[in-house]
């Protein structure tokens, strides 16, 4: 349609013909991001665009995953149970509440106050210094009184409920 914007579905697409004998193999490499100019753009295309960069770009990338994901192993009777605790709920918190400030219940790309710090404590092993920014950064949102900034856009948009109250005893 041609069109974007809110209730739009935007898509992009990218097609390339290939003409190939049987049994023959090609690999194929598609740059899609962005950069902070033009020029920058155009520095990134060069910096990535043969086969053998981008492949040691992508082991880079699984090694830091593996690094990071690694960091707990639990043994249960239940091995999707393992799956979950050992990989997969660290990377949701990593990559969906840390990085895109994004969850169930927060997908206006907001901090929340309660939420976040429940999260956070998920990588208290894998990014403690992720956690300790994530701490401070939510004492920084709690008032005098000791009821806290529910949620915010940085640096302080957002709402003071005065529902949350945390006091020190």
């Amino acid at each position: 349609s041609n069109r974007t914007g809110v209730q739009h579905d935007p898509c992009s697409a990218i097609q390339v013909q290939l003409n190939m004998t049987p049994g023959e193999n090609k690999v194929i490499l598609f740059l899609l991001g962005q950069g902070e100019s033009l020029e920058h753009a155009r520095q990134l295309v060069k910096t990535y665009n043969s086969i053998e960069q981008a492949e040691l770009e992508l082991n880079e990338v699984k090694r830091l995953w593996e690094e990071k994901l690694g960091v707990i192993e639990v043994f249960t009777p239940d091995k999707s149970m393992d799956f979950m605790l050992n990989r997969w709920l660290i990377y949701q918190t990593y990559a969906c509440r840390m990085l895109a400030r994004t969850g169930f219940y927060q997908a206006g790309g907001a901090f929340g106050f309660r939420d976040q710090l429940q999260d956070v404590m998920a990588l208290v092993y894998c990014e403690p210094g992720i956690m300790r920014q994530q701490i401070l950064m939510a004492a920084a949102h709690q008032f005098l009184e000791g009821d806290v900034q529910h949620w915010w856009h940085p640096p302080y948009r957002g709402v003071r409920t005065r529902r949350e109250t945390f006091e020190s005893r």
